[in-house]
């Protein structure tokens, strides 16, 4: 029984981390697809 609550303890925080990663890079991700698509936009007003 002691072996699954150690397991679980050290687990737990592990996932966590992963999970809050996935939902950073998320953002980091739009991020990017946004200053892309400013650029892009740009780049048509100046060559029609």
């Amino acid at each position: 029984m002691t072996g699954i609550t150690v397991i679980i303890v050290i687990l737990v925080p592990i996932a966590f981390q992963v999970f809050m990663l996935q939902i950073k890079q998320a953002k980091r991700h739009h991020e990017i697809k946004e200053i892309l698509k400013r650029i892009e936009e740009k780049l048509e007003k100046q060559n029609p």
